[in-house]
Formats: C-alpha cells, structure tokens, sequence
C-alpha cells in the first residue's frame, strides 16, 4: 500500500458532516416526527425513532470533531 496523495477520504470532512446532519435533522422533524406524533404505542415507530437518535448523536459526533 502506498500512501498517496490522491488516495480518497474514508471519512467526511466536519463541513460534509454538518451538512448531512441538517439534512438528518431536518428529515427527522418534518417526516419521522409528525408520524412518530400519530402513533406514540406502536412499537415498530419507537424503534425507528431510537435507531435515528442513535445516527444522529453519531453523526453530531463526527461534524464536531
């Protein structure tokens, strides 16, 4: 393996994150949460809602780096 310069990124840049976490964010409140509103018992809703948490605590992990 050579190290070069060319070589693309295997992560994105804190701007590139910051980006997809607005759009995340935004997605978030104006799809998943209305529906989320609608249906508080169901299960399957709940769950969906912990794995987006988890992305984006992750992705606001990655653009404050």
């Amino acid at each position: 393996m050579s190290s070069a310069p060319n070589r693309p990124r295997l992560r994105p840049t804190n701007g590139r994150a910051r980006e997809k976490l607005t759009k995340f964010r935004r997605f978030i409140t104006g799809t998943v949460a209305p529906h989320a509103a609608a249906h508080p018992n169901d299960k399957w809703v709940r769950h969906i809602v912990a794995q987006l948490n988890s992305i984006e605590s992750t992705l606001g992990l990655i653009a404050s780096a």
